[in-house]
């Protein structure tokens, strides 16, 4: 399988079942901010604690042919296979299909880290969850939860960069610049920001002068 980030905000996700698979499902999606209904007769005490709060439409009853229709991705998490299955099979017009049980359909979650805008997915294709949770904390100890603003430095300049007018050199330079060490200080990062847009002005003033 090939990795892809989709992006779910206000598309249509249907979860059958409502125990701690669908709980786990649940909890991956709701940051996306997409329209969720949960088909179970019942809840975990968090995933009714999340419908409470409004999280997610619930229909309160056992998976029944047409309750998938319409859906961009449809998650099979019940407890019973059979269930699982008869969902996957009518979902014939159902783009994205996740197989919680057993790692069928055509959609994989892969454990993720989200840092800002940094994400990494990490997945053994079904070899290894174990494996695959050791790598993610790995990838947490290496990045906490502050790196997030890290990158959204290097997304700002970024962006101012590309509209300074520099040539190719500069650019690159101002780039690798951001990448070293000690531009993890916040300070630092505002000196660097300060130098662009001073050697921005000082342009600006030649071609002025012109």
């Amino acid at each position: 399988m090939k990795p892809l980030s989709i992006d779910l905000y206000k598309k249509r996700v249907v979860i059958v079942g409502g125990g701690k698979v669908a709980e786990k499902r649940m909890k991956s999606l709701l940051p996306e901010d997409p329209e969720v209904t949960v088909i179970s007769p019942e809840l975990t005490e968090n995933l009714r604690q999340l419908w409470e709060e409004g999280a997610f439409e619930w229909k309160r009853k056992p998976y029944a042919e047409g309750d998938a229709s319409r859906a961009f991705l449809l998650i099979t998490a019940a407890d019973q296979l059979e269930v699982n299955e008869q969902a996957e099979a009518e979902a014939k017009e159902v783009p994205l299909i996740n197989r919680a049980d057993n790692g069928g359909g055509n959609v994989h979650f892969p454990a993720h880290m989200k840092r800002g805008r940094l994400s990494v997915s990490v997945t053994t294709n079904g070899a290894s969850p174990k494996l695959t949770a050791g790598i993610k904390q790995k990838f947490e100890e290496q990045f906490p939860e502050d790196y997030g603003r890290y990158v959204d430095f290097l997304f700002t300049m970024r962006n101012v960069l590309r509209d300074a007018g520099f040539s190719p050199d500069r650019r690159r330079f101002y780039l690798e610049e951001g990448l070293k060490e000690s531009c993890r200080s916040r300070d630092q990062q505002q000196l660097l920001l300060q130098e662009i847009h001073k050697e921005k002005g000082a342009d600006d003033c030649e071609r002025t002068d012109r």
